[in-house]
């Protein structure tokens, strides 16, 4: 891991991102006035925990295409960034949302070149704990053993600069350890594979853009079940079957077995989840949802391609498709950015389950680098 940007004084040198006990221990150590750019849910909970380590977001600002006059967030007015710089002169951005637009995220890299960005990594899916909604020095020392044995299991040498990337932008905040490491078709790893695909399934299915994806990539496919748990996304998921009658829509959340009413979460971030503590600030809107584990939904037939973006859920996921694992042997597409530990965790599990296939990690261009996925593929 090599040095990347510090919050330390103009012209002393950069830290180790291992010297830091976490991100936020380096945001709170930082000599700067610090400034949010964002004003969503994500710098909402990172205001919080940086509040946590004794210190306080100056300003808040917005893109100028999102800026509007006299808007006031956590009780503080939102600026323009020009505004930021004429008043306060130096200081450090906390980068408090994400963004695929490829328009934003040159802007994101625009004032990290200008400016000390930190940009914390904390999970989707927020945790009882807020200590575990972001990586420290501590866990990763925990986790050593299997990083190292994710390290050693990838197949190829971008995806191991990615998985080390990922672990010294979490530690730091520090973007630049990200450059190079955004590939722009996850789907390229597929073409490699020596399996033909006549089934799939869509776990996550949202509104059916996947499923339409993997249709179009693999026009041999004959059916695809698409399984959404969202009320919202499952109707917009019917239109996706409007476009194509091979795909097999059930309302449902996936998890380890079948027939058990839970409930889902959603609490204005992304997704819905049915392991998802409430967020007080936002309130939290509770569905009561059915699950369905992929085993009983495939029956005795075949499934040779698994696609899991399950908010969280993908362990759960990936227990209730253990018979279609064991029995197809399918290539599989899982995220694993939902909770720290899920970058070396789930790759792992599919590893140990599919051990004859090779592992790719993927992840598009987008700032912090979510929907990251692990391909088992071969």
């Amino acid at each position: 891991m090599s040095p990347g940007h510090s919050c330390l004084p103009r012209g002393e040198p950069p830290r180790d991102p291992r010297e830091y006990s976490s991100v936020f221990r380096r945001i709170a150590d930082c000599p700067l006035p610090l400034v949010m750019y964002g004003t969503g849910d994500g710098a909402e909970r990172i205001t919080r925990i940086i509040k946590g380590y004794g210190r306080e977001i100056e300003l808040y600002f917005s893109s100028d295409d999102f800026f509007r006059e006299e808007r006031i967030f956590m009780g503080k007015p939102v600026v323009k960034y020009s505004d930021v710089c004429r008043v306060l002169g130096d200081f450090a951005v906390i980068l408090g949302f994400g963004s695929a637009r490829p328009d934003v995220v040159r802007n994101i890299r625009r004032i990290a070149a200008e400016r000390v960005l930190i940009a914390p990594d904390i999970s989707p899916v927020r945790s009882y704990s807020p200590h575990d909604d972001y990586l420290t020095m501590e866990a990763f020392i925990a986790a050593r053993e299997k990083v190292d044995a994710l390290a050693k299991a990838l197949a190829d040498d971008r995806s191991r600069r990615l998985f080390s990337a990922m672990i010294s932008y979490r530690l730091s905040g520090d973007i630049s350890y990200l450059d190079g490491t955004a590939v722009g078709d996850p789907y390229l790893w597929l073409y490699h594979s020596s399996m033909r695909y006549s089934a799939a399934a869509d776990l996550g299915a949202d509104r059916g853009e996947s499923s339409l994806e993997m249709l179009m990539r693999f026009p041999e496919l004959k059916r695809v079940i698409a399984v959404e748990p969202d009320e919202t996304s499952f109707r917009r998921l019917g239109r996706a079957v409007v476009s194509d009658r091979r795909i097999e829509t059930y309302r449902r959340a996936v998890s380890h077995i079948s027939g058990e009413i839970i409930t889902m979460s959603s609490d204005g971030s992304r997704g819905t989840s049915a392991d998802r503590a409430p967020n007080p600030a936002r309130g939290t809107k509770n569905t009561r949802v059915v699950t369905a584990a992929l085993d009983d939904l495939v029956g005795g037939g075949s499934c040779e391609l698994i696609h899991i973006d399950v908010e969280g859920m993908e362990h759960a996921a990936i227990r209730g498709a253990s018979e279609v694992i064991e029995r197809c042997r399918p290539d599989m597409m899982v995220s694993v950015y939902h909770r720290q530990p899920d970058l070396w965790e789930i790759p792992l599990l599919l590893h140990s389950l599919l051990p004859e296939k090779r592992l790719h990690l993927v992840r598009p261009d987008a700032l912090p680098p979510w929907d990251i996925i692990c391909v088992a593929e071969g």
